[in-house]
């Protein structure tokens, strides 16, 4: 699956997109030969971003260039795919023959959605009904951060933005649900630093993403620790408050399958020697729900999907590869889903139309009659 992900993200996604632009908007344009001949390659050359991060320094999954270069590549992206998506809407006549405003309607498109992709996150506040919480847990606060993907788009600034509103919530525990970076520790520890000041009472925790593997995971580990966060690979801590004790585990990330020492998720081990006690995952993919109910678990939190990144389009897709599972609160196999659509965004695609970013609140309740998992409000 990974495998056929990657040649649909680079190869084929692109060349589908170059062929529908040409085919469906520039040549009813009739702009004669040599300039359809530019104007197809500018489509080519705005599809071919993983060429130009190869090309200009770092790889496909992230680059080594200035921020506005890698935002300006990223825009050109957006733009192409946004004119591909147009181009075969009906009516066709229609479309061709205002082919120019649409051009210029993808590449407003194409900028909103860049910024709403690099912007700092809003706090969505929830709460969340778990049956078996300890009664000293009731009103326990955990604010969830996924998918930062620090990178040349989303960099110091950014991060410090992330850690002052998460810092603002007072949370309990803090949840780092993985894609923390993109990049090795050397280009991007810099830009990591403010995570140190983030502040709750119980610590903040994380588990791994597939860009930690795509980034060196290995390296990256101890720099995670030197900067306050926790990494449950496949391991779990105690929590105790008075009497009661909760139980959070981590799976690494099914990327790891195959690198170094790395085995992949694995449930069992993560709660091996636990307590009887509720258990809350942080699994970075929202998947394997029906595995995890058989050892305990009653609460999970993943990233992973970015929402699908632009509402309704991808929906199908990204629900085909996760189990069903997009955004918001899932209830399947006696477990509590809360799938974010992450606070950042990957530079190889920063562009979220109709999803927007998050720092998620969840604010635990004991089960009771009448209280249902959703939305409280937000803060900026």
């Amino acid at each position: 699956m990974a495998f056929l992900l990657h040649y649909l993200i680079f190869y084929i996604g692109p060349f589908l997109s170059w062929l529908i632009v040409t085919c469906l908007l520039l040549l009813p344009m009739r702009m004669g030969r040599w300039r359809l001949a530019a104007a197809s390659a500018l489509v080519a050359a705005m599809l071919a971003r993983g060429f130009w991060f190869q090309l200009l320094g770092g790889n496909m999954y992230y680059p080594s260039i200035p921020a506005f270069v890698c935002n300006a590549l990223g825009w050109g992206y957006s733009m192409a795919l946004i004119l591909s998506v147009f181009a075969l809407l009906p009516p066709y006549r229609w479309w061709r023959v205002r082919g120019g405003a649409f051009i210029l309607s993808a590449a407003a498109l194409a900028g909103w959605g860049s910024y709403e992709s690099l912007r700092v996150p809003e706090v969505n506040r929830y709460e969340v009904s778990v049956p078996g919480l300890p009664a000293s847990f009731d009103g326990m606060k955990i604010v969830q951060v996924s998918d930062l993907h620090c990178s040349p788009s989303l960099r110091r600034s950014y991060i410090q933005g992330v850690v002052d509103r998460v810092n603002a919530c007072k949370a309990d525990l803090v949840c780092v649900t993985g894609d923390i970076v993109d990049g090795s520790p050397e280009e991007r520890m810099d830009d990591l630093k403010p995570l140190a000041d983030l502040k709750a009472r119980w610590g903040v925790l994380g588990c791994s993403g597939n860009h930690e593997f795509y980034s060196g995971y290995e390296r990256w580990l101890p720099h995670f620790l030197q900067l306050g966060v926790r990494m449950l690979d496949n391991a779990h801590v105690v929590i105790t408050n008075g009497a009661d004790r909760v139980a959070v585990g981590g799976v690494l990330d099914r990327a790891s399958i195959g690198r170094g020492r790395w085995t992949g998720p694995d449930v069992a081990q993560a709660f091996e020697g636990a307590p009887a006690c509720l258990r809350i995952l942080l699994s970075h993919r929202p998947i394997d729900l029906a595995e995890n109910s058989l050892h305990g678990v009653r609460l999970q939190l993943s990233g992973h999907t970015h929402g699908a990144a632009v509402a309704w389009l991808a929906n199908a897709l990204v629900a085909s590869m996760n189990e069903g599972h997009v955004s918001g609160f899932y209830h399947e196999h006696g477990i509590t889903l809360y799938v974010t659509p992450g606070a950042g965004q990957w530079a190889g695609l920063p562009l979220r139309l109709g999803v927007r970013s998050e720092i998620a609140e969840l604010t635990l309740r004991a089960a009771r009659d009448g209280l249902q998992n959703g939305r409280k409000g937000n803060a900026q």
